[in-house]
């Protein structure tokens, strides 16, 4: 059981949660995903609405991913990685991301709660771009059997 005491532990930006945006990562993985949007593919598509091309949504497990591994590697979390559920993700995004933005990441854990063998973890995630502004806030739901 994972004790509810590291509520609260913070994964503060490191080397690892800094991700600069590129715009052929974006089309990889929209290609990869089978989302042919011409807005995370063509700058010129893009330009009338966002000044550029955006990466989509879903880019943000890309860049919070950094964050993401040093929760889960945590050794005082000791997570068994053989036992852990994906639970779900929600996210908001006050900003757009955009090729040529270094991003960077920090996280939180805002509960641990141990029931019927889960440990059910709730992980904050939020990101920034190179102006300090939050680009995207994500929580991150994990459970655990025992």
């Amino acid at each position: 059981m994972i004790s509810p005491k590291h509520t609260g532990r913070k994964y503060p930006a490191a080397e690892d949660s800094r991700y600069t945006v590129e715009l052929e990562d974006i089309r990889k993985f929209t290609r990869a995903v089978g989302d042919l949007n011409p807005f995370y593919h063509e700058e010129e598509s893009a330009s009338t609405r966002s000044r550029g091309a955006v990466a989509p949504p879903m880019f943000a497990v890309r860049y919070q991913r950094g964050t993401v591994n040093r929760f889960l590697n945590d050794p005082d979390l000791a997570i068994d990685m053989a036992k852990l559920v994906h639970w779900e993700q929600e996210f908001d995004f006050p900003e757009l991301v955009k090729p040529g933005d270094m991003l960077e990441s920090e996280g939180e854990i805002l509960e641990i709660v141990g029931k019927r063998g889960l440990d059910l973890i709730n992980l904050a995630i939020t990101t920034f771009n190179q102006h300090r502004r939050v680009v995207c806030r994500a929580k991150w739901i994990i459970f655990i059997r025992q």
